[in-house]
């Protein structure tokens, strides 16, 4: 017999939990789920099984539709799946996706491409309605730990979420996971004036800890083998954990003994939810200082009662399977519940509103909205924020005092036996991996369709004092190519020496390179072609030499991150390699210094649209004066200034952020001078006439000018060499993000050997 559970069960710390069978579907001709059915076919041939039984299959790549474990149109099923169905919560929301195009998988604001190969079945929807998984009714839950009193809250009714997050040590480290969050609120009190708000982006799940929020564990960083994909992570920063609050906690941590008893108990209650997702935490409280917490108007927590490993607290890079591959293993991310809701809507948004807003706009990455007037389209940093009659205030739910706990089943059951049709991310239908794991002899890691970055050693064993060639590749590039990249390196300082830091032409010729030694055995890369120069080829994008100093094995680490030319930074999928330096003399014979210089492709960067300059004020100028009006387009504040004949300063002032301005001044003959911090300036001659307004054409300010000398060259780019990852020359912040990195390198070689002032006509 067939039985599709819902389990609705409990957290750590609670004594009970609700099972509560779902209805068999029974719409005309649709087909049971049986215990010897069969996976569905890739017909096709997008690496993916098909999802027919999607209003849209056929619109997008199966890749980019829900679906469940079960097709019950073509009676096979998936070996994934995605969480509640989104289409549960259309009459609040409307269709899953249609902010981004449509489809109900997958966004463009993803934190890596491997969301949507690796890591697809990491999407998870969770959904709460009256009709579904009801939240507790109003006026008795809608409080958090941000609002204890509970005095004025505004009330969830129904929510939809989608987090990609793999459940278990997969995703613990990894620090950023993306989301989308849509609520329909009511208004306190009485709760009968209701709207909606649709936010999301990056979650920085900074703050790792186990058991429950006790300890905190520090994520050591480098490669981890997941049974076939081999991944690097960043170790924890010094920023860690008094910039983040928000925790990935896992409830329990491992033990052999704790190990064998979730062997021998599959996850119900008390064991249930094992980890839980705290975005933007309840507890960052007090708020350090420089906004830790990122997003400050939208809270979720979400758990999963079933996660694939456990958490080694003493190395969080042990990975720790429970049941992995065993028949009827229950431990497969399928026990999953939204629990907490929390948001604010300031009436500052739409001072009109009345206690309510409305308006279709943008967020940032970390839910900031944006009112800039940049965003046209959904990126990165243009994420959709979208609020229709939002109740202003805060607004809170969760589900219930005790555990705040609520997880559903995903899977099917026969016969009290869990289906085993759900694999472990590397191992589902879509990715087909097929790079092997590390071999246990020190070599280099095989590259493979899902390696975009390698690490190459010749040779692999040396001697002490001898020498070898370290080439660091990018592989699998795009068609579109790579604007810009930086690789972040480290070695084992003890054991070798760094040398010989050279960057190859895959960027194009004259490309701009930045080096930063952070400290002894790490260093940063930065490459950017010049000029719209791409790499749009796969090869070396740099070597450097490694020598012995002691014998030992030293393993070496390259991640990257790359943009494609509009300055958003994608990491990229990465392996490593392994130097074992032999305790004998050395060898007579050095390794070739030879790199390859693929030959580079072009490209453009994109640049904010301009908007059409405002024509000017509607009351009449004062009759002697002239107006002057335009738009420069720049990331950084823009002052515009008007000299005289005699070099004195008639009329100065900031553009508005939009980069619109309008100058008054008495009718005459002048110097018009653009000029912004890190960027090549403009200047022209104007004649202004009484009564008349001139509208200038809008420009764009070449980003690159650090040192202010009217020319972009090498010596800017060693400012931001030197000052890599810090803020400060505030001038070499050329994006205005806050940070000096690779994206301020690529705006910079956009522009490379560009001279100024250029004329304003």
């Amino acid at each position: 017999m067939f039985t599709k559970i819902i389990k609705i069960t409990v957290a750590l710390l609670c004594l009970s939990a609700l099972t509560v069978p779902s209805s068999v579907r029974s719409a005309a001709g649709d087909i049971q789920p049986f215990a010897s059915a069969s996976e569905c076919p890739d017909a096709n041939g997008d690496g993916h099984g098909d999802v027919t039984d999607n209003v849209d299959f056929g619109k997008f790549p199966d890749t980019q539709l829900y679906h469940d474990l079960w097709n019950e149109k073509a009676g096979c099923h998936y070996d994934h799946e995605h969480g509640d169905n989104p289409a549960l919560a259309d009459s609040y929301f409307g269709k899953a996706g249609q902010l981004w195009g449509g489809q109900s998988i997958s966004y463009p604001f993803y934190t890596s491409p491997m969301e949507n190969t690796h890591k697809h079945s990491g999407h998870k929807y969770y959904v709460r309605t009256p009709g579904f998984n009801p939240f507790p009714p109003c006026g008795t839950e809608n409080v958090s730990d941000n609002n204890p009193s509970g005095i004025g809250n505004n009330c969830i009714i129904a929510a939809r979420v989608i987090l990609h997050t793999i459940a278990g040590t997969m995703d613990t480290l990894a620090r950023y996971h993306s989301g989308y969050i849509e609520a329909y609120i009511c208004k306190y009190p009485g709760y009968t004036s209701c709207g909606t708000i649709k936010t999301g982006g990056w979650f920085d799940f900074g703050d790792l800890k186990a058991p429950h929020y006790s300890d905190r564990v520090v994520r050591p960083g480098g490669t981890v083998d997941f049974g076939g994909i081999v991944m690097d992570f960043a170790p924890d920063g010094p920023d860690l954990p008094a910039q983040s609050g928000e925790p990935y906690v896992f409830m329990i941590d491992y033990t052999p003994e704790k190990l064998a008893e979730y062997r021998a108990h599959p996850p119900t209650a008390p064991k249930a939810t094992m980890d839980q997702w705290s975005s933007n935490d309840f507890d960052c409280e007090p708020r350090p200082a420089n906004d830790p917490c990122h997003n400050q108007y939208t809270h979720m927590l979400v758990q999963v009662g079933d996660s694939w490993n456990l958490l080694d607290k003493a190395n969080p890079n042990n990975i720790i399977w429970i049941c992995r591959g065993e028949p009827n293993c229950e431990y497969n991310g399928s026990l999953t519940g939204l629990n907490e809701l929390w948001f604010k809507v300031l009436q500052t948004w739409q001072p009109s509103g009345n206690g309510f807003v409305t308006l279709t706009g943008w967020s940032d990455r970390w839910g900031n909205p944006r009112f800039d007037n940049v965003c046209k389209s959904v990126s990165v940093d243009c994420v959709p924020f979208v609020l229709d009659h939002a109740p202003v205030g805060t607004a809170a739910v969760r589900n219930d005092p005790g555990c705040e706990c609520f997880v559903v089943e995903h899977d099917i059951y026969f016969n009290g036996k869990t289906s085993g049709w759900i694999k472990f991310s590397s191992q589902a239908h879509e990715s087909h991996p097929t790079s092997t794991p590390p071999p246990s002899s020190p070599t280099n890691t095989p590259s493979s369709p899902d390696i975009f970055v390698s690490t190459d050693v010749n040779p692999a064993n040396l001697a002490i004092g001898a020498a070898a060639l370290v080439s660091v590749n990018l592989n699998n590039v795009p068609t579109e190519g790579y604007q810009s990249a930086e690789f972040t390196c480290t070695y084992n300082a003890g054991l070798v020496e760094k040398s010989n830091v050279v960057a190859t032409s895959l960027f194009g010729a004259d490309s701009a390179v930045v080096i930063h030694d952070s400290q002894p055995g790490s260093f940063i890369v930065a490459i950017a072609g010049a000029n719209g120069n791409k790499a749009t080829t796969s090869g070396t994008a740099f070597t450097f030499s490694l020598k012995g100093l002691q014998a030992g094995q030293a393993p070496i680490q390259c991640a990257a991150r790359v943009s494609k030319g509009d300055n958003i930074p994608l990491p990229l999928p990465a392996s490593n390699a392994n130097l074992t330096v032999l305790g004998t003399e050395p060898s007579p014979t050095m390794p070739p210094h030879d790199s390859p210089t693929p030959t580079p492709g072009d490209g453009g960067h994109e640049h904010p649209t301009a908007t059409e300059p405002p024509l000017g004020s509607p009351t009449p100028l004062p009759p002697t004066d002239g107006a002057l009006t335009g738009q420069i387009l720049a990331s950084k504040p823009v002052t515009v200034t008007l000299y005289d004949a005699n070099n004195v300063v008639v009329q100065s002032l900031t553009a508005n952020p939009d980069g619109t301005f309008m100058l008054l001044a008495p009718a005459g003959a002048y110097t018009l001078t653009v000029t912004a911090d890190g960027f090549l300036g403009y200047q022209g001659a104007v004649t202004l006439t009484a009564g008349n307004t001139i509208v200038k054409p809008a420009i764009n300010l070449p980003a690159g000018d650090i040192d202010g000398n009217n020319v972009i060259d090498q010596f800017d780019a060693l400012t931001i060499g030197m000052s890599y990852t810090s803020s400060t020359p505030s001038a070499a912040d050329l994006n205005n993000d806050g940070v000096i990195d690779f994206l301020d390198l690529e705006l910079l070689a956009e522009n490379y050997r560009k001279t100024g002032p250029l004329v304003w006509e």
